[in-house]
């Protein structure tokens, strides 16, 4: 008969670790004009063609 030894339970632990941001993610990463030099308004969208395909699975 074999002898089973039983393991020790450890516990889950729940770690926090402060970050402090200067602002935020990506704050410099992108410059927004909402007007052009006339102060017009301005939308541009990029219009990508559909694209259609058959998958086989």
């Amino acid at each position: 008969m074999k002898k089973h030894t039983k393991l020790i339970y450890i516990s889950p632990t729940i770690e926090i670790i402060p970050i402090s941001l200067e602002s935020s993610f990506a704050a410099g990463s992108a410059q927004v004009r909402p007007v052009n030099a006339n102060q017009q308004a301005t939308d541009e969208w990029d219009v990508d063609p559909d694209v259609e395909r058959t998958y086989t699975w």
